[in-house]
């Protein structure tokens, strides 16, 4: 039986470490594979982005805005996503199984990029979402948690609407 998994890569160790993974232990003959990534919007995106808002980045009513990447950066993120197409390929996955995508998130920080990544989930009606996690220490994510900042594998891990594997590599000894 066919099914859908999801792969959230970036260009990190870990999430290359993630992929090839997930080719060898996630991904199944006949699966279909929903392959993306997440782009920080480009400044002219940031700027139209934060029309509306008030003072302390509280914003006092939804505008549309189409958030664009930066053109020179989405034609280098197609030949990187084309470069993890074909590792799955070589893993075995049948080419036309695999969509790759890149998605541009509205502010680029971790709740932006992390929403981006489980609504991309839930459109694909994935049964599986898997992507790395660099695996911050309890004072990192204390310290982040302090400053209103969150991981995106902390927020996928709440809000995805499938199962979620989080890839760590093992520690350098």
């Amino acid at each position: 039986m066919s099914r859908k998994v999801c792969i959230a890569v970036d260009q990190s160790e870990t999430s290359q470490n993630a992929l090839k993974w997930a080719a060898r232990a996630v991904v199944n003959p006949g699966d279909k594979v929903a392959l993306f990534t997440v782009l920080h919007p480009s400044p002219e995106s940031e700027l139209k982005a934060g029309v509306g808002a008030a003072a302390g980045g509280v914003r006092t009513a939804p505008i549309p805005v189409k958030v664009e990447a930066d053109p020179k950066e989405l034609e280098q993120t197609q030949a990187f996503l084309e470069g993890c197409k074909q590792q799955l390929v070589a893993a075995g996955v049948q080419p036309e199984a695999v969509e790759a995508r890149a998605l541009v998130a509205l502010l680029g920080n971790s709740a932006d990029i992390g929403r981006e990544i489980t609504q991309q989930a839930e459109a694909c009606g994935c049964e599986s979402l898997v992507m790395g996690s660099r695996g911050l220490g309890l004072s990192k994510k204390a310290l982040m948690g302090l400053l209103g900042v969150g991981s995106v594998s902390d927020y996928v891990l709440r809000h995805a609407p499938c199962s979620v594997v989080l890839f760590k590599d093992k520690p350098h000894s």
